[in-house]
This record gives C-alpha cells, sequence and structure tokens, in this order.
C-alpha cells in the first residue's frame, strides 16, 4: 500500500449508548479532513478542469451541442425523413427553407438533432457535397429552442448565428431587431456568402412577441450555397405565415410510426429496466391508435413500468388514455394522488409560469410556504392574483414573513415530487446550474389546462386568477432575491401579468438592473431581456415622464454618464 495513503488518526471517548449498546467514540475532525482533502485530490487528478476560459458564445455553442448529441441518440428509424433532408443540403436547385411538420410528440426534434449530428459529421469528414465545385467548406449553425434559457428569442437567435459564423465580431452587431434582421436577410441572399447550413428546431415555440416579425431575417429567394431548415408544428401559426408567402418552402410531413420501430420502442424503454412485454401485451399497447406518437409511447412505457402487478399489466394497458395529452393529464392525476398533492400541483405551476425554468433551491424556497401554497377558496383571490380579504399592509407583511421566516421544503417532501415528475424535466441554462423545466411543451399544455383551467370558455376569469395568484408568488419571491441576472430574467415579467407597475418601477430605476438589461453582450447568456426592453420602452414611458418632473438624479436619465432613448 502506497505510504502516502495510511493516516495513523487518534479519537477519544465520548459516551456509552445504552440504546444501541455501542460506545460513541469523538475527536475524528482532523481525520475526516484529511479524507475529505483526500478525495477532493483524487477526483481532481481523474476529472482536471479545463483551464480555458469559453467566451459567452462558446459556452452557447457548447449547450446547444449537448441539448443536439442527447436528443439525437433517442432516435429509431426516421431514415427516410433524415435522407430527405441530406438530399435537400446536397441539391444544388434549392432556393427556398425545407420545413419539417408534424404533431407534437411525433419527434421532430429528435430528427432534427440526429440531421444536425449526421451533417456535422459528414461535413468534418469531407463527405458532404457542396453545391458546386469550390475550395470552400459548409458551416453549420443550429439551434434548438429549449437548449438554454434565452433559446425562445428570436433575437437573440439571429444575433448567436452572426456572432457563431465569424460573420460579425460581437461588438459590431446591431443592437436593434429590426437591423438584425435585415443584415441576416442580407446574407442568406447574398450569392458571395459562404456556404451555411442553418437549421433552426420548433420554430413554433420562439417567443410570441415577434409573432408579426417571424421570419423578416428570412429572403424570399436563398444564396446557391444557403440551406435553411426548420422544425414546426403543422399548423402552427410559423407554417401558416410561410405558407403565404410568394415562394413557398418545401415540406416534409414526419409520418406516424410504424409497427416495427413501435414495438423496438417499447423492446428498448423496458429493457432498460429488465422488464418485457408478452405478444399480447404487446399487441394490446400497439393497438391503441396513439401509439403511433413517440412521446405517447414513452410515457406509455414508464407508467407500465411502474405499474407493480404483472398480473394486470393488460387491464393497466386498456385503462391507458388513448391519446398524448389525455395520457400526460391521466398521469399527473396519479402523480397527485400519490405523490405530494397540492406540493406536486404548486411545482408545475411555479414552472408553467416562470420566464426560463426554476433553481431547484428556487422551487425548494417557494414550496416551503405549504400552508399559503394554493387558496381555499378562489372566490377569495383578485383577478391579478392577490387575496382580496387582505389589506394591503397585511399583504406586505405576509410577503416579507414568507421570505424572511419560512425555510424550505424539507428533502423528504420534496424527494417524492421530484422523483415522480423526473422523466418530464430536464436540467437547462448552464451545466451544474439546477434549473428545472418541463423536458416537452406537451406538458405545459396540460398543466395550463388542467390546473388553470386554460381552455375552458366560460372560465376566462378563474384562468386570469389562478395564473396570476402563482405569478404573485414569483414576484414577491423575486423583488428581493440577492442575484440580480435571476431577479431581471424573473421579477419583471411577473410584475407586468399581475398589472403591478410600481414595483416594476422601483425595480427599473436601479441602476444594476440598467447595467445588466443595456449591456449587449447579456444577450449571450440569456440575461439580454427583450421583454424588459419592450416593458421599459412602452409600458413605462408614460409613468417616465410623470416621474421626470420630480427627479433629481441626472444618473437615471442618463444626461450625464449615458443616455437612453424612448
Amino acid at each position: 500500500m502506497q505510504k502516502e495513503r495510511c493516516y495513523t488518526y487518534s479519537c477519544r471517548y465520548d459516551y456509552f449508548d445504552e440504546d444501541s449498546n455501542t460506545v460513541v467514540l469523538c475527536g475524528f475532525e482532523r481525520f475526516s479532513e484529511k479524507i475529505l482533502n483526500f478525495f477532493k485530490k483524487r477526483i481532481e487528478i481523474q476529472y482536471p478542469l479545463d483551464p480555458s476560459d469559453l467566451d459567452q458564445y462558446a459556452q452557447k455553442k457548447e449547450m446547444h451541442e449537448a441539448f443536439m448529441k442527447s436528443r439525437s441518440d433517442s432516435l429509431i428509424g426516421r431514415d427516410e425523413v433524415l435522407k430527405s433532408i441530406v438530399d435537400y443540403v446536397e441539391d444544388p436547385s434549392r432556393d427556398v427553407p425545407l420545413i419539417i411538420l408534424g404533431e407534437p410528440g411525433l419527434g421532430k426534434t429528435s430528427i432534427m438533432a440526429k440531421a444536425t449530428d449526421k451533417i456535422s459529421a459528414a461535413i468534418s469528414g469531407g463527405h458532404l457535397k457542396l453545391p458546386s465545385s469550390s475550395d470552400q467548406e459548409w458551416k453549420i449553425f443550429y439551434h434548438f429552442v429549449g437548449a438554454t434559457p434565452s433559446s425562445t428569442d428570436l433575437e437573440s437567435l439571429l444575433k448567436r448565428f452572426l456572432r457563431e459564423t465569424n460573420i460579425f465580431p460581437s461588438k459590431s452587431l446591431p443592437k436593434d431587431f429590426e437591423s438584425v434582421c435585415h443584415m441576416v436577410n442580407g446574407i442568406l441572399m447574398n450569392e458571395s456568402s459562404s456556404p451555411i447550413i442553418l437549421l433552426i428546431d420548433a420554430v413554433n415555440q420562439l417567443d410570441e412577441e415577434k409573432d408579426q416579425n417571424l421570419f423578416t431575417w428570412l429572403p424570399k429567394r436563398l444564396a446557391p450555397k444557403i440551406r435553411v431548415i426548420m422544425s414546426m408544428i403543422d399548423g402552427s401559426l410559423p407554417h401558416l405565415q410561410l405558407q403565404k408567402r410568394e415562394r413557398t418552402c418545401l415540406e416534409e410531413f414526419v409520418k406516424p410510426l410504424d409497427s416495427i420501430d413501435r414495438a423496438t420502442i417499447v423492446r428498448q424503454w423496458l429493457s432498460r429496466y429488465s422488464k418485457i412485454l408478452d405478444p399480447e401485451q404487446m399487441s394490446l399497447l400497439l393497438n391503441k391508435s396513439a401509439s403511433h406518437n413517440p412521446l405517447w409511447l414513452t410515457i406509455a412505457c414508464e407508467e407500465l413500468r411502474v405499474f407493480g402487478q404483472f398480473s394486470k399489466v393488460a387491464d393497466k394497458i386498456n385503462q391507458l388514455a388513448d391519446g398524448l395529452f389525455p395520457l400526460l393529464e391521466q398521469v399527473l392525476t396519479r402523480f397527485e394522488k400519490e405523490h405530494g398533492g397540492h406540493l406536486m400541483v404548486a411545482t408545475l405551476s411555479f414552472l408553467e409560469v416562470s420566464c426560463h425554468g426554476l433553481l431547484e433551491r428556487e422551487l425548494l424556497q417557494l414550496l416551503g410556504d405549504d400552508e399559503n401554497l394554493i387558496p381555499k377558496d378562489w372566490d377569495d383571490v383578485s383577478e391579478y392574483g392577490e387575496m382580496q380579504k387582505v389589506d394591503e399592509k397585511g399583504c406586505a407583511e405576509k410577503r416579507e414573513k414568507s421570505l424572511k421566516d419560512i425555510g424550505p421544503l424539507p428533502a423528504a417532501e420534496w424527494s417524492p415530487v421530484y422523483h415522480a415528475l423526473r422523466r418530464f424535466l430536464r436540467p437547462y441554462g448552464q451545466p451544474g446550474e439546477g434549473r428545472l423545466d418541463f423536458y416537452h411543451r406537451s406538458l405545459s399544455k396540460v398543466v395550463r389546462k388542467k390546473y388553470f383551467a386554460a381552455n375552458a370558455e366560460d372560465q376566462k376569469h378563474l384562468t386570469k386568477k389562478i395564473r396570476n395568484w402563482w405569478h404573485r408568488k414569483l414576484a414577491d419571491y423575486f423583488e428581493d432575491y440577492n442575484i440580480i441576472e435571476r431577479k431581471v430574467e424573473e421579477f419583471p415579467i411577473h410584475c407586468l401579468a399581475i398589472n403591478d407597475h410600481k414595483r416594476l418601477l422601483c425595480f427599473l430605476k436601479d441602476w444594476s438592473v440598467l447595467d445588466i438589461v443595456y449591456d449587449n453582450d447579456m444577450i449571450i447568456h440569456g440575461l439580454y431581456c427583450t421583454t424588459l426592453m419592450k416593458i421599459f420602452r412602452q409600458d413605462i414611458r408614460k409613468m417616465i415622464t410623470v416621474k421626470v418632473h420630480y427627479c433629481t438624479s441626472a444618473k437615471f436619465f442618463g444626461t450625464t454618464t449615458r443616455c437612453f432613448s424612448f
């Protein structure tokens, strides 16, 4: 044994435990510190940190690449769609985008991820043909909505495209959205542009605020060495907008899974847990009309996996809701009964109304106020999510107590909630950050329907109450949050939702907030909040005009240090 791994330690008698009939020793402080330091050094040797500092663009690219790799590994079949994508890239006659269409849950993201992986490998190996003889090589840019907190922002996407493809340095990027769109449009239609393959997944999930200008960056005719591939839900607003263009896009529809691929998914999923269905059970499952949907199939397999009565598996299969959204609603109902009840509802609701997901420690703190999570009667709640029977002073005192005196939810209570939901959540944001959000946006739709009464035409007033209740909870929580970057991401969105312009204006007066909002580099790591800029320029303009008569701080209005245009 190596000498440095041997250590002589000392200890002393503490007391005799009569319950366990054992002697308890103490004095292990130096010994425990020695052990801790030993393992730290060994971990550093085994897994050394990369000494190089990645810039923010490189970090974003890594996160999208990690997302792409994780999704591409789960794809089964779909060879025809993948071939169509590669053929489109290699066909010199293509001068319009290719769009991948399909209903929710059919695996469009996995297809886009696999296609990106195959094309990247072909470029690296020199196997992907250019449209014409040239010494140039393809550049590839890919963007997956959901890979990072800022991935739903179109302006951030386009600026990252300009920077990552080395077309413009970060400090030369235009600051307004219209100029960015104009610049990208010019590059994609310019015949002298370098060969570029641009892939954007889940276009229908981009922020709605730019819906009217969603494709102003996309020219009518692409340059010969430009390829644009996008995925979206069939019949969604982006799809309808593209269909109205003078030159329509090429369309590739993702078809339902065939029986062979469906059976393969079931066998592979269950084999991870050493489980298998007999032929009769397999037939029952695949005869469900929704089994053509990969997401429905994996959720159904998970439900069968955790079902503990093998003799009744056939009955369980028959009871599975035959549709993606109904099955998700059925699963959430089971979660409520078995794993936490109101804690489960609150967790899903907080994630739904959050701007870009929540850190686990934030969720634990929010859930710690167990008694006041959900009102006993929604009639007692105003349309802006506030208890009507408590005066303004009482609400403030209650909020202060919630933040200062209530501890986080105990791990023993959080564990069953997280264990049940973990298949539907995914890590989000920076590696190791611990931020959680929904794995698939279908779950978001089900949460809105089930817990916010979102699909009930006669309950729109109740839907607003419920949604704003959770917005107010998050606004109260983030008001005194000590991490300014997270506060900028979340607090103004929730204030705007509950029409709390008073707190929002106080927030925007904070100079540290303005530094973040107006820092162009913040786009790269998700802190550049386009929505906040919109609030600042439009919703707050009138209030600032009134305040200017009473304001004596030249610093706030930038008369001596910097100037803001409204």
